[in-house]
């Protein structure tokens, strides 16, 4: 475990330079291992674990793969991908990464090392701190709840959205029940139990997408 004045953890880790990765174990429901050197260029930077491959994926700027010498890998210029506030999910069978920022949706394809401009201007927006992404990975769906405002200004009359990378199209599942009202909000997919997890901080709701 890390000790609780260790210096690692001193600092507000604004602007460009080094993030640190720490590895959180739910059995133990501790902290331990830690990944420093992680190149940093964004404020908010986007992580994901890609179980194909067993390894890191990072976009901060660049985009990177951490590789078996637990080197950081470049695989996509400063100039490709989404802005510092995007959200990201991936979908472990097909490699296949999306990010929302605003109201623009890239997917970034492992195959290709690339990113691609899916949605240039959707019907939903959400960034990071008011939204939460994850993937559904019995819907093979990208779930996202925002509580972003709409082009008008107005709150979105509903605030989840549901993302299909194949077809690459937004749609509204309407969801039964009340819609939860929270603001700065984070969130993940339980796949033991088939729900979306999101919450805030003193609320949890779930929601599981319609015919499972």
């Amino acid at each position: 475990g890390l000790e609780e004045k260790a210096d690692i953890l001193r600092g507000s880790g604004s602007g460009p330079g080094e993030a640190w990765v720490f590895t959180f174990y739910p059995e133990t429901r501790q902290w331990g291992q830690v990944l420093t050197k992680a190149p940093k260029s964004y404020e908010s930077s986007e992580l994901e674990y890609l179980p194909g491959r067993k390894t890191l994926w990072l976009h901060s700027g660049p985009t990177y793969v951490l590789d078996e010498q637990g080197a950081w890998k470049q695989t996509a210029s400063a100039k490709a991908g989404p802005p510092s506030g995007a959200l990201s999910a991936v979908d472990p069978e097909t490699g296949i990464i999306v990010s929302v920022c605003g109201n623009r949706t890239w997917i970034y394809s492992l195959a290709d090392d690339g990113w691609t401009l899916a949605v240039e201007d959707g019907p939903v927006s959400g960034i990071v701190p008011a939204s939460t992404f994850c993937f559904d990975s019995r819907a093979k769906m990208f779930v996202l709840y925002t509580s972003m405002k709409d082009k008008s200004g107005n709150p979105p009359a509903h605030k989840l959205w549901l993302f299909d990378a194949r077809t690459k199209k937004w749609t509204d599942p309407a969801p039964a029940g009340q819609t939860p009202q929270i603001g700065n909000v984070a969130g993940y997919y339980d796949a033991a139990r088939n729900v979306t997890v999101i919450y805030g901080s003193s609320e949890t709701w779930l929601y599981r997408c319609r015919g499972e």
